[in-house]
């Protein structure tokens, strides 16, 4: 009998994090990360139709991050500047920077 490993092979991430002293495990297969990046593109569009011009930002989940980071390294761009004392990382995708925001959950993200 032939194994249906196609759900295996399409998983790209088991990840943990801690969130307000919680532990989440959640997994994201590729499609999921792949159609995000394609939302986000779209979004972008749609916003340049909307308002005539780039937008200035787009905040991500920390989730989103963490996949980001294991899916685009070699296409983004990452640019950090102090703010009080710490630092503040800003990373561009399709050219846009994007910071990480915890109002945001899972693969959510807002174009501004």
């Amino acid at each position: 009998m032939k194994k249906n490993t196609n759900k295996a092979l399409e998983t790209k991430s088991i990840f943990r994090f801690k969130d307000n002293f919680r532990v989440k495990e959640e997994v994201y297969t590729e499609k999921s990360i792949d159609l995000t990046l394609g939302r986000i593109n779209n979004s972008i569009m749609e916003y340049k139709q909307q308002y005539g011009k780039e937008p200035k930002i787009i905040l991500i989940s920390q989730a989103l991050e963490i996949l980001f980071e294991m899916q685009m390294r070699l296409m983004e761009q990452c640019q950090m500047i102090m703010l009080n004392n710490k630092e503040l990382k800003l990373h561009y995708v399709f050219g846009i920077p994007y910071i990480t925001t915890p109002a945001l959950d899972g693969l959510e993200f807002e174009v501004r």
